[in-house]
């Protein structure tokens, strides 16, 4: 079994081998936003892992679709991205909506709103 770690929520699940981060991340019930359907069209399950050897390499899809900053950063897809039997750990960025939401809470907040 390979085991996949979900940051920040640092919640851990257990998987066969083979299983995409995005599958994986909705059995944990850990939300990766994704709108096509894994088909790596709308680049919105962008991760960063810790353990790239534990993946499988990237595919054509990445390859094409990634920058090299974000390779070298050790960004995938997560719904082209297969785990082997290893332990990896994957941070989940914030959503730029939930980032755009906080910002004006933040603003309203300093303001006294």
């Amino acid at each position: 079994m390979s085991e996949i770690t979900f940051l920040p929520h640092n919640k851990k699940i257990k998987v066969k081998p083979g299983v995409t981060l995005l599958e994986a991340s909705r059995r944990a019930r850990i939300a990766i936003s994704a709108r096509c359907g894994g088909n790596a069209a709308c680049l919105l399950c962008k991760v960063k892992v810790d353990n790239p050897s534990a993946l499988v390499p990237l595919t054509e899809n990445e390859k094409t679709k990634l920058s090299h900053d974000q390779i070298s950063d050790n960004i995938r897809l997560a719904c082209q991205t297969r785990i082997l039997n290893k332990k990896v750990t994957v941070s989940i960025p914030e959503s730029p909506l939930s980032k755009v939401v906080q910002a004006h809470l933040r603003n309203e907040m300093d303001q006294g709103i």
